[in-house]
């Protein structure tokens, strides 16, 4: 049997910041959301701790860890794609190398291999 994990709702985090404001304990709330203890823990220690916790800001938050854990986009810049392309192949060079001319260029565009 598989286990399935759903990110927490808008109105999950809202149901936190109220069960909080009364008073509940992390049990308490993880029953009421039917979640697991750790994960309304987690939450709350993430988002702002006991005192200052926020479904608003939580959810923005959230939003915006969600984003920087996009993939990155690859080689989408056809000046960068010619130069990397030129350097591995034409003249031996390590992407470390390509990395380094690049920064030296002001580039915010970053090569790993």
């Amino acid at each position: 049997m598989s286990t399935s994990y759903k990110h927490l709702s808008i109105d999950e985090r809202e149901k936190i910041m109220v069960l909080l404001s009364l008073g509940k304990s992390m049990g308490i709330i993880a029953k009421q959301l039917n979640r697991a203890k750790s994960t309304i823990c987690r939450e709350i220690k993430r988002n702002g701790g006991v005192d200052n916790y926020s479904a608003i800001k939580a959810t923005c938050l959230y939003q915006t860890r969600r984003q920087a854990c996009r993939p990155s986009l690859k080689l989408t810049n056809p000046y960068v794609f010619n130069l990397v392309q030129d350097k591995l192949f034409n003249h031996q060079w390590s992407p470390e190398q390509i990395q380094h001319r690049l920064a030296l260029e002001g580039s915010q565009i970053t090569v790993s291999y």
